[in-house]
């Protein structure tokens, strides 16, 4: 008959070990973003900085630092790398990036937290006397 015995305080310094290294990978990774190079019809260029968020069929999902997903072909990427650090956006500078998209005229915003609770506006509003 065979007798196996197990000794706790000799391995749990080794699943200790295994578990912080899983753990270290995998934070390693998310705060880690990737810079796209991508080139359209036109042959311009310009640079996407997000995380990839997935892959398939010949497309890559990208998450922007504001949460936003762009997709891009696979054939449009001409260079990839990922040493850029991953630093999302904070709500105030999605705020300040929606007032300068839309127009200060016609966009209003609400922070809270780390919402951003937007609107836009049709048209400007009248000038008060």
């Amino acid at each position: 008959m065979i007798s196996a015995s197990f000794n706790l305080k000799k391995c749990l310094p080794v699943i200790c070990s295994v578990a912080f290294l899983s753990v270290s990978a995998i934070l390693v990774d998310s705060a880690r973003a990737e810079r796209f190079i991508v080139i359209n019809e036109k042959g311009e260029q310009r640079e996407i900085v997000g995380r990839l968020y997935a892959s398939g069929q010949g497309a890559y999902a990208i998450e922007r630092p504001g949460g936003q997903i762009e997709l891009v072909a696979q054939g449009a990427v001409i260079d990839r790398d990922n040493s850029v650090p991953w630093k999302p956006a904070t709500a105030r500078e999605l705020a300040d990036e929606l007032k300068e998209e839309f127009g200060e005229e016609i966009f209003r915003s609400y922070l809270e937290d780390d919402f951003v609770v937007g609107l836009v506006l049709m048209d400007k509003l009248p000038q008060k006397s």
